[in-house]
Parts: C-alpha cells; structure tokens; sequence
C-alpha cells in the first residue's frame, strides 16, 4: 500500500454498542471485589449494609458511568466513518440557548405528562426520582449528587446512545432508525419496566423513550453530543435542585 493511500473507513459496529455497556458494569463490579478481599484479608467481614449508603451507591453509580463515557470516547475516537450523526464538537452560544428553550418546553411537557398520569391513571411517575437511592436530600449529599447525576451521567449516556447507537443506527437504516432504536435503548435500560413495574414503570419507560428521542433530535440537528448533553443535563439538574428543595430540611 503506498504512503499516500487512505486509512480504512472504520465504521460503528455491533459490538462497540456491547464495550461501553461491559465496561459500565465491570469497572463498579472490580472495585467492589477488591474492596471486599481487601477486607477479607484484613480479617474483617465486609459490612454488606454500606451497599445502602447513598455516598457508595454514587460512587458506583459514578464508576458505571466512567467506565461506559471512557469506552464510548475510546470507540469514538477510533471512528472515522463521516455520516456519525453527531460527535463532541463545540456549540455556539446561540444554538446553546435554543438548547436550554428546548429543555424548558420538555421539562413542562413531561412534568404535564405525569401530572395527567398520576391524576387518571392513578400512577406514580411525579414520585419516581425521589425514590432514586442517588437523588440527595442534605446539603452535603447535594455536590455529589450534581456530579453524579447532572454531569457524569449526560456525558456517558449520550456518548453511548447519542454517539455509538445513534451511529450505528442510521448506518443501517437512516435517521429514522437512528432515533427509534437509541431512543427505545434509552428507554429500556433505565429499567423502570422492572422496578417500579406495572403500568408506573411502562409509562416511566416511554416518558424516556421520548426524552431519548428528543435528545436524538437535537444531536442530529447540531452533530453535537455537546448540545444533547446540555439539555439532558439541564433536565438532570433540574429534577435535582427541585427534589432537593423540597425534601431539604
């Protein structure tokens, strides 16, 4: 091959939307195996009740989502292919306020989206986040929760499902399928089907299918993850500072 010839074209393929997801459940699983033999080998038996602190839940919570965001941007780099929907590039103010107006008009929608729930259907979606064992209710629990939930979570998510699914999506049917299978993904792993379950949980599961699909949008429109994780997290953030306010003391 001589010097001047291309590199090869590097597509999204099937198994990078499996590395990010390994890597979000491994990293937490080794740091906890070597916790645990650390204690065992001291002689102590692990306190098994720490797996309720709201301080190791974060930090668990944080571990998966380092570990997903690390491998996304490895994978990502790699990349080349030219039609990936959308990558981490710079936004400009202007498109960074249209994003936040976005992220207002969601947030009222979904937040009438739960209200008509629980009020005819007898649900419980407006109760959901304060059950989160993550979401913080003392100011010294507020930092970590922010870092956690209104940072580190936007990042891995939508380099994962905005970045590699949406990638590998519209590779194999268009835009179209881009939106439908990262925002069904997006949907389905939050397991809301399974806990709380029943009908709460398949509405929570369709009210982030349709948070996904949003976010999708925005990503296609701008080709920035930078502007799909500036409205996701604003939505994180906001559910945050409104749980807390409420719940604090």
């Amino acid at each position: 091959m001589s010097e001047d010839a291309a590199p090869p074209l590097r597509r999204v393929r099937w198994h990078h939307l499996v590395t990010p997801m390994l890597a979000s459940l491994v990293l937490p699983l080794i740091v906890a195996l070597l916790v645990i033999g650390w204690d065992l080998a001291g002689g102590r038996s692990f306190d098994y009740g720490l797996l309720r602190n709201f301080y190791v839940l974060c930090g668990v919570q944080a571990l998966s989502q380092i570990g997903m965001l690390g491998a996304a941007l490895w994978l990502l780099a790699r990349i080349s292919d030219p039609d990936l929907p959308a990558r981490f590039v710079p936004i400009s103010r202007r498109i960074l306020l249209r994003v936040l107006g976005a992220a207002i008009a969601v947030m009222l929608l979904l937040a009438l989206f739960e209200y008509l729930c629980d009020t005819f259907l007898h649900t419980h979606l407006g109760d959901d986040a304060a059950r989160l064992p993550i979401t913080p209710h003392t100011w010294r629990e507020l930092p970590v929760g922010i870092l956690v939930i209104g940072v580190l979570a936007p990042l891995s998510e939508e380099a994962y499902f905005r970045g590699l699914v949406m990638g590998w999506g519209r590779r194999h049917g268009g835009n179209a399928v881009a939106i439908l299978v990262s925002s069904l993904l997006f949907g389905l792993v939050h397991l809301k089907w399974w806990t709380p379950g029943g009908l709460t949980g398949w509405l929570l599961t369709a009210e982030l299918a349709a948070m996904g699909a949003v976010l999708a949008l925005v990503a296609l429109r701008t080709r920035s993850l930078f502007a799909s994780a500036a409205l996701h997290a604003f939505n994180n953030l906001s559910a945050v500072v409104v749980l807390f306010l409420f719940a604090a003391p």
